[in-house]
């Protein structure tokens, strides 16, 4: 008997970590992530996927470089500026490392999406190391 009650405990931890760390995935900052839910498994994970995705894109970084040259011949200013924009991009099928999570099964399926922000910065450096064929 005391076994049996010792296995339940057991079961039940899993059921608590993952409440208290959904709750830090959502608040930490650290998370990219998305929540809905669908008919069958697949639909709530698109669905979850694409609520991702827009909150990437809602987030999506962009970094500005200005280039500002002047110089001066026979008493002439040649003033010239630049701004050099690199607008990181993203879709759900480059999206690697993307930890789902069924919470509730059918009839209304519910599914977490969640994705490290360090790895979609990891993400968007690799595309930028790989050479351009």
């Amino acid at each position: 008997m005391k076994h049996i009650h010792l296995l339940g405990v057991f079961l039940l931890i899993p059921l608590f970590i993952h409440a208290q760390n959904w709750d830090d995935i959502q608040h930490s900052g650290e998370y990219y992530y998305g929540v809905e839910q669908g008919n069958t498994r697949e639909e709530a994970i698109q669905q979850a996927m694409a609520e991702l995705t827009g909150m990437i894109a809602t987030n999506v970084s962009n970094e500005f470089q200005g280039i500002e040259s002047e110089t001066t011949v026979n008493g002439e200013t040649d003033h010239k500026s630049k701004v050099l924009s690199c607008v990181k991009t993203y879709s759900q099928a480059t999206l690697t490392n993307v930890e789902k999570w069924v919470v509730q099964e059918a009839p209304d399926i519910v599914v977490r999406c969640y994705i490290l922000r360090s790895e979609m910065e990891r993400i968007y450096q690799t595309r930028i190391d790989k050479p351009s064929t």
